[in-house]
């Protein structure tokens, strides 16, 4: 049995600390629990407790988006038998470092065999670069399935390589547990085949003949949960993505001019190398055109006379592609970026290690590079640690958990909520929910549709027990349905002044947008 090189094991040990130990310490230091976690731990939690997999007990509906990442947190609740959500979600952590680490050492390996002795250093740093990205490293370890994204964009990406002819059953494998983690799982696939077929390692015939192949054992691998969600729920869509059609406002992009358009462009291609959320301000704007620039390289480094450079930056470019079309139709959330983050690196570390192999000259310039990246990514994930904890400790455990204990104690058995921000307030209220834009409500998807109805004017026709509202609500409520007609004050929740106390600055919208809550209970004469 041929010997592992003791450079090669070097090399492994190092990928997994860093992949595994980077995104456990933003844990330990943030305590961040995402609350769409909330959302999906109630539906595991059901399931255990033998009410079935769905948020409001005896009433089915597929309110969760990733089927691994409601499966994993029910074992994990199931073998530990805890009350709560926090020692299934440590115990899930373990299994999502470890897919994150399985995926990062899969390409780690990819990556060492295009490299030469003088150009090594390229993949050693490659994972600090995929987990400083903090998007990855937060989505990883909060709640989110971004391990379990990369474990098989990993696997997959390590198929195309070697080519879909001959690997096909690993990227079949790859691909079936794509679908088993995302429902937009399809466009990461056809990403990665499209690479594939544009960069074949043998003959696109070859590649293609290969890809129908992996398709179909991917097919397989997915078609238990396809016929089983279909059977148990009717539709084998997630409720929560439906829902999502429509619900938000995208760009709107009559009239946009070519200057706004290069603008646009810049936003898509830096989006999945800022921090979280960093689109509502208060990141210095020097950041936000530096990661446009990273993302401009990765889709530049098709150029780059490297294959492993094109397949990543043609996969790259059709997953930032798909996030823009999409922000057209709805708002984009943070953690749909782990794919383009993932090609992204892989794209930069080609860049750094074909122009470290062009003399003296140009490997200074790949130092230099991968310099500059790789500070890019580290400032947002250190200055993101300070925020996220503020998030975490203020709004989350100080706000939106004890107004969902406060609704608990307060609501009456057959009373209704209606508000937003479901993950926190929903999971500890234990009360029937109605959320907008309707996750697991599809009486306000029905609402909505029906009378193409807003958040506010949806209070109307839904005529719910409870609401819960941010204070820029008001002025709407007042207009639109008479709030004080037919709701009083009940309670407000408010750590506006610790943040002030605390100097955070004005500018970081996400963490003000969340500091205020009004609760309002519904008249009996109404």
């Amino acid at each position: 049995m041929k010997s592992v090189p003791s450079s090669q094991r070097r090399a492994w040990a190092w990928g997994a600390a860093v992949l595994i130990l980077l995104p456990a310490f933003y844990w330990l230091w943030t305590g961040q629990v995402w609350e769409d976690f909330l959302i999906t731990f109630r539906h595991s939690e059901n399931l255990v407790a033998g009410h079935g997999l769905s948020y409001h007990e005896g009433f089915r509906l597929h309110g969760f988006t990733s089927p691994l990442n409601v499966l994993v947190p029910a074992l994990m609740l199931a073998l530990s038998g805890a009350d709560g959500y926090q020692l299934p979600l440590l115990l899930t952590n373990f299994v999502t470092l470890a897919a994150l680490a399985l995926g990062g050492l899969a390409v780690m390996r990819t990556l060492g065999h295009a490299t030469t002795d003088r150009t090594r250093w390229t993949v050693w740093l490659w994972p600090l670069l995929l987990v400083t990205s903090v998007r990855l490293a937060a989505y990883t370890v909060n709640g989110q399935e971004a391990g379990y994204w990369v474990a098989f964009l990993g696997l997959g990406f390590v198929a195309t390589v070697g080519g879909l002819k001959s690997h096909w059953r690993l990227a079949g494998l790859a691909w079936g547990g794509l679908l088993w983690t995302r429902p937009d799982a399809p466009i990461h696939i056809a990403a990665l085949a499209i690479a594939a077929w544009l960069f074949p390692r043998d003959t696109r015939r070859a590649e293609w003949s290969g890809g129908w192949r992996a398709a179909l054992l991917g097919a397989a691998i997915y078609l238990p949960w396809l016929t089983w969600a279909w059977i148990y729920y009717g539709n084998p869509l997630p409720h929560s993505a439906l829902a999502k059609e429509g619900a938000y406002a995208g760009i709107e992009l009559a009239g946009i001019g070519g200057e706004n358009w290069l603008r646009l462009l810049r936003y898509w291609l830096g989006t999945p190398f800022m921090p979280i959320y960093a689109e509502g301000g208060g990141w210095p704007p020097v950041l936000t055109s530096l990661c446009g620039l990273l993302g401009l390289g990765a889709l530049t480094a098709i150029l780059l006379p490297d294959r492993l450079a094109r397949l990543a930056a043609v996969a790259f470019s059709i997953s930032v592609a798909y996030l823009a079309v999409m922000s057209v139709r709805a708002t984009v959330f943070p953690w749909y970026a782990v794919p383009p983050i993932f090609f992204g690196t892989i794209a930069w570390s080609r860049w750094w290690a074909v122009l470290a192999e062009r003399g003296q000259i140009a490997r200074g310039g790949a130092v230099a590079l991968a310099t500059l990246t790789l500070a890019t990514t580290s400032f947002g994930f250190i200055r993101s640690l300070e925020v996220n904890r503020l998030q975490q400790e203020l709004i989350e455990n100080q706000v939106r958990r004890p107004l969902g204990l406060w609704l608990d104690a307060h609501m009456a058995p057959d009373d209704r909520v209606y508000l937003e921000p479901i993950g926190y307030i929903g999971y500890h209220c234990h009360g029937r929910v109605l959320d907008y834009p309707g996750l697991v409500s599809p009486a306000v998807v029905a609402a909505r549709r029906e009378h193409d109805a807003d958040f506010i004017s949806l209070i109307t026709y839904l005529q719910p027990e409870w609401l819960v509202l941010r204070p820029r609500d008001l002025p709407y409520a007042m207009r639109d349905v008479d709030l004080l007609e037919h709701y009083a004050p009940a309670v407000e929740f408010d750590v506006r002044p610790e943040l002030e106390a605390r100097g955070v600055d004005p500018s970081l919208s996400f963490l003000w947008f969340d500091a205020h809550y009004l609760v309002f209970r519904r008249l009996p004469s109404s």
